[in-house]
């Protein structure tokens, strides 16, 4: 009965419907980076351990490197090819195979499709793990370093950041400070109907350094070598 009471002097005129908010694409990007880490342990770690499973089966390649981009949308192959060119010099046959492989892997969080982004954040998830990448080309380190707690200070690594540190800026370099591609072409390339040079397109990054001390992989002889080895790497190009 009250709350007929109080409906009586609503005017039915005067009653706006919620409005729709539309989130950007970083907005989105970093609604799922926050959001993932609640989620995927407890409904798609089966799935993930699967995959990765699976991947390590069926991938017949072997890089020596892999460095991990993440990314609201994808980057074009044709930018993973140059920087590929200009790295790779750089690079050593650390797995002792016979050939010297870079490879890239690119995690788009902010994507239209939620099976998109979920597929993303699993296989990310998956990286963190095993420790796939060391060396992460980022487009918002805060966001990402306050989701997740992975990354660690780019001169210091050993010293890894506290929880609750906010001195993001000592974890990462710009990618405009990365002179080593400073050869990269000023050929165009299309992204979403614009055309972009390769600098352009890789400007917004920042190159970061994940952490070993807190990690479950701390102990781990061959990931700690690989991480020796990256290190080198990074030493070279930044």
């Amino acid at each position: 009965m009250a709350s007929g009471r109080y409906d009586f002097f609503i005017n039915p005129d005067e009653i706006v419907p919620d409005k729709v908010i539309e989130l950007s694409k970083k907005d989105k990007f970093k609604n799922n980076l926050y959001y993932s880490k609640y989620i995927i342990l407890a409904v798609l770690a089966a799935v993930m351990i699967v995959g990765w499973i699976v991947y390590d089966i069926v991938s017949a390649e072997n890089p020596d490197y892999t460095i991990c981009m993440v990314d609201e949308e994808n980057i074009p192959t044709e930018v993973f090819d140059l920087m590929e060119t200009i790295l790779l010099p750089y690079c050593e046959d650390v797995n002792d195979d016979g050939e010297v492989v870079l490879a890239f892997s690119q995690h788009n969080i902010g994507g239209e499709s939620s099976m998109d982004q979920m597929a993303s954040v699993v296989r990310m998830q998956g990286d963190f793990q095993v420790g796939t990448s060391v060396i992460y080309l980022l487009t918002d380190v805060k966001s990402f370093q306050t989701a997740t707690s992975i990354l660690t200070y780019i001169d210091d690594p050993f010293n890894s950041p506290e929880m609750d540190a906010t001195d993001f800026e000592n974890m990462f370099v710009p990618f405009e400070d990365l002179t080593v591609f400073n050869t990269l072409p000023d050929t165009e390339i299309l992204v979403n109907g614009v055309s972009l040079t390769p600098q352009e397109i890789l400007s917004h990054y920042d190159l970061t350094l994940r952490v070993i001390t807190d990690s479950k992989l701390h102990n781990d002889k061959d990931f700690r070598a690989y991480y020796d080895d990256n290190l080198t790497l990074l030493e070279k190009i930044k």
